[in-house]
């Protein structure tokens, strides 16, 4: 059986690696399209032409909760499980949306208070490196968002 996942808003997977790495299990990421329609109806389908065949579970991750419950309503008989990783179903509160669109996120990563609350969040600090790592690849990512092939991954390119 295969494991499908499903990225966050950076759309890339990258965050995905070590988990595969760890993982005895045939895994494929779907990388989300950029530059392209970003509604959850056009991702969805977007992912829908990428699913396998074959009995799948699909991990889906933050941003691409919502496009996992749409694929998951549809009831397709290979589609065995469908895991939820800190996400959601709806979009958070008009007002906190309001703010958010106020401030980008690329802002709120380089504040230096940001670095005290991982520290915080993350006491032991090869966590807090490895966490710095992660996000900068990702945020990287998601400024170049580009596809390709490695080790056990399965990227569905754009």
């Amino acid at each position: 059986m295969k494991l499908v996942l499903l990225p966050g808003m950076d759309g890339t997977g990258m965050l995905f690696d070590r988990l595969i790495a760890l993982l005895p299990l045939d895994c494929q990421i779907i990388v989300l399209p950029k530059g392209a329609d970003q509604s959850y109806t056009y991702l969805t389908e977007y992912c829908i032409g990428r699913l396998p065949r074959e009995d799948f579970v699909l991990l889906a991750e933050s941003f691409s909760g919502p496009i996992a419950a749409r694929i998951a309503s549809d009831r397709r008989p290979n589609l065995k499980a469908v895991i939820f990783v800190a996400t959601f179903l709806q979009p958070p509160s008009p007002p906190l949306l309001k703010l958010a669109r106020l401030i980008s996120p690329l802002t709120l990563l380089h504040l230096g208070y940001s670095s005290i609350l991982y520290w915080r969040c993350l006491s032991d600090g090869a966590i807090f490196s490895s966490a710095k790592r992660c996000r900068s690849r990702s945020i990287r990512g998601a400024a170049n968002r580009s596809g390709g092939f490695a080790g056990k991954r399965n990227y569905w390119l754009q």
